[in-house]
């Protein structure tokens, strides 16, 4: 999300930015999931994957997402919360753009890397 406020500045903006990070996340691991890998092997979800949780499962990934209240459950939550609304559409939008971003310039191949997001 970071990367992607450089031509986007408003996605660096609180809360948006935890929460774009939280929805992300969120997908991601339901890719892994969906894969079964654990631990370091998540990175092997390619980015491009995130779209199908984002677009088609958002809700049910969102519900099934495992993360504690102190590293994201509570932004979790607050998208479970605005689900369907206009918050939650500003939240969404702003992980499509940054996944677009991201893939058009590392490619469909792309990655999670470490470091900050």
């Amino acid at each position: 999300m970071l990367r992607h406020a450089q031509v986007a500045p408003y996605t660096a903006q609180e809360p948006l930015r935890t929460r774009a990070v939280a929805l992300l996340a969120a997908c991601l691991t339901d890719r892994a999931q969906a894969r079964r890998l654990t631990g370091p092997d998540i990175a092997h979800v390619q980015l491009a994957h995130v779209a199908t949780p984002l677009e088609h499962h958002t809700l049910s990934t969102l519900q099934a997402c495992p993360a504690p209240a102190d590293t994201g459950g509570e932004q979790c939550d607050h998208l479970l919360a605005v689900f369907g609304e206009g918050a939650f559409e500003t939240v969404r939008h702003a992980v499509r753009r940054s996944l677009a971003h991201h893939l058009q310039a590392a490619g469909p191949h792309a990655r999670r890397r470490g470091g900050r997001r």
